[in-house]
């Protein structure tokens, strides 16, 4: 997590950080979308 100096370290770097934000952004958009879909049903 610490020095990413080297490319590899830096891409399991950005990895780390943004792949939890990736999903629950997904996640959010994904729940949205569940939600207005069950409310056009009605």
């Amino acid at each position: 997590m610490g020095n990413c100096s080297n490319s590899n370290k830096c891409h399991i770097c950005l990895d780390t950080i943004w792949f939890p934000k990736l999903l629950l952004v997904s996640l959010v958009f994904f729940t949205v979308f569940v939600l207005s879909a069950i409310d056009s049903w009605h």
